[in-house]
């Protein structure tokens, strides 16, 4: 409950962004999921089958990695929930052209993880999730600097870059 109810202010306060004064109301809640998500976490310390066991955190390695994990998904999710917008707004694209734009991220994480698995000996996992995070990162820099300037290409290959990004990262991540 306390994990579902934290989740749900960050929700509600990711919504109020768009509002008239959205500082306030989001701000609270904010700090109303950063105290519930403090509350679940010292339940499930104190629990004897927690959902989640909280001791892994203790090690930071663990625990950097898995903020990086959770960070990067969020990036490229966030670009499949706001492309669509842009695409039909600012290049007027069709549903079905727009959706194959949308589609270019998950075949470069294929080939990432296909890269990740022959590079697996050569470089150290940790070293492969820095560079498929930088690779992510590129591309999804990349494709914010486009604005009202729609270049299909560049959106495509800068896409495609982050999903390379993710499949190195993600073979490295579940290594480490």
């Amino acid at each position: 409950l306390l994990l579902v109810l934290s989740i749900a202010a960050v929700l509600l306060a990711l919504n109020q962004l768009h509002g008239r004064d959205p500082l306030l109301p989001g701000l609270a809640l904010l700090a109303a999921s950063a105290l519930l998500g403090i509350a679940f976490a010292w339940h499930e310390a104190r629990v004897a089958h927690p959902i989640i066991d909280m001791t892994y955190f203790r090690d930071a390695d663990f625990a950097l990695l898995n903020v990086a994990h959770m960070l990067l998904s969020l990036a490229g999710f966030a670009i499949l929930l706001l492309a669509p917008f842009y695409l039909s707004t600012i290049g007027n694209l069709s549903a079905p052209v727009a959706g194959l734009v949308l589609a270019a991220p998950p075949p470069g994480m294929t080939l990432g993880a296909r890269a990740a698995a022959q590079l697996a000996g050569a470089i150290h996992p940790r070293r492969m999730a820095l560079l498929g995070a930088a690779a992510s990162a590129v591309g999804l820099h990349t494709n914010s600097l486009l604005g009202d300037r729609l270049n299909l290409a560049v959106l495509v290959l800068a896409s495609s870059l982050q999903g390379f990004g993710m499949g190195l990262f993600q073979v490295a991540y579940f290594d480490i």
